[in-house]
């Protein structure tokens, strides 16, 4: 099929770097084909980044290992502005959470626990439908739910990153999709559909 016919994630998708998916490797002591699986989910979620209808989104705990991809990615600048510009027509900047930006939730999480819980949960609720929608249940499954027990705080800390634990929400979604075996590689295979009818349903409260 010619590149010009495939869809704009299809095209987003069939960019190959082996040069990223190696350094990844060999920084997590991951297989060349896991860390290639964890690039494909990358380019997803720059390809998310780039939809004009997309909700203010976030990488929160269970995303690390896409956030530890993007980060490989970035340092080969040249690749990393050519994939962007010649897929999405601009380059996505990654914006790390400040310290300022830290200090500012801890205070208003002091304000106001109840209502910054809520505020967070909405946030959450809508990027996980957003995802769903855009990149369907598996995907949405495969990140929140699989990727936090395979690389959890402790898989990286073993690489001297200080992660964190899996989110409240994140545990909230893992405990609604019943029990969920970490797969052998990184690409498992869930069922989520009777979960998601649960999950769609559920109002942002």
């Amino acid at each position: 099929m010619a590149r010009r016919s495939l869809s704009p994630l299809a095209r987003a998708l069939a960019y190959r770097n082996r040069d990223v998916v190696e350094k990844f490797a060999d920084r997590f002591q991951l297989p060349d084909a896991e860390a290639a699986a964890i690039f494909d989910d990358t380019k997803r979620w720059l390809w998310l980044c780039s939809l004009p209808d997309r909700p203010k989104l976030f990488i929160t705990s269970p995303l690390v290992v896409i956030d530890e991809m993007w980060h490989t990615f970035i340092l080969f600048s040249t690749a990393y502005v050519g994939y962007c510009e010649s897929n999405f027509g601009r380059v996505i900047h990654h914006q790390p959470t400040s310290r300022r930006d830290r200090q500012r939730a801890l205070r208003r999480s002091a304000r106001d626990p109840e209502g910054y819980a809520r505020q967070h949960r909405k946030k959450a609720e809508r990027q996980y439908r957003f995802i769903a929608e855009k990149l369907g249940d598996e995907t949405l499954v495969r990140w929140y739910a699989e990727y936090p027990l395979r690389y959890d705080a402790a898989f990286f800390r073993r690489f001297g990153i200080e992660g964190r634990d899996i989110e409240p929400e994140a545990a909230a979604l893992l405990a609604s999709l019943g029990p969920v075996t970490p797969a052998a590689g990184a690409r498992g295979s869930a069922s989520p559909a009777a979960s998601r009818r649960r999950y769609a349903g559920s109002p942002a409260s």
